[in-house]
């Protein structure tokens, strides 16, 4: 069986283009996990920093509320050149969006407890949150108030925290199947 040129390049081409999509397909496929590893990550930077959060947002130098008061203009006075004016505008932007995340929270892990409060195992997760990201309790804290392992804590955590995600991040936290 003899092929001629074309029939070859044909081949060929064919064979490309199937390497192509096949590499296309698996690189988008990265992507969307990808996608979801950092909604998940993200999620447990924002537990993590929670608190921190909450101190930011009560100890910031600079709230509206205090550029807005009469000795405003005497702060504004004090700054020496236009970098420190921005730097000042930074800060309350900071704040600003800083409780704003702060607030979502708050709403996210309310409707989280009131959705998990008629089932005891999804209560335990909720209580899991709260205790290792709130209260700043180790693993093992966790599992003795609970009465179970360490081992079951961690997946309570990780599957608290795709749920979140999802609270969280509304559809761009789902893991989407293929």
């Amino acid at each position: 069986m003899e092929f001629s040129i074309d029939k070859i390049i044909q081949i060929g081409v064919q064979a490309g283009v199937r390497e192509a999509l096949d590499r296309i397909s698996k690189e988008k496929e990265e992507k969307r996990k990808s996608r979801f590893d950092r909604r998940l990550r993200n999620t447990d930077l924002l537990l993590k920093n929670y608190n921190k959060f909450v101190a930011h947002c009560n100890t910031a130098l600079y709230t509206s509320k205090q550029l807005k008061q009469a000795n405003a203009i005497d702060i504004l006075d004090e700054v020496e050149d236009d970098e420190d004016e921005v730097y000042v505008r930074s800060i309350m932007r900071t704040r600003e969006r800083t409780f704003l995340i702060v607030n979502h929270i708050k709403r996210i892990l309310g409707y989280y407890k009131y959705i998990t409060k008629s089932e005891p195992e999804k209560e335990r997760k909720y209580r899991v949150l709260v205790g290792l990201y709130i209260d700043k309790k180790t693993y093992s804290q966790m599992a003795e108030e609970l009465y179970c392992s360490t081992k079951t804590i961690e997946r309570d955590r990780k599957e608290a925290i795709e749920e979140l995600s999802v609270l969280i991040f509304g559809v761009d936290g789902l893991k989407l199947d293929a």
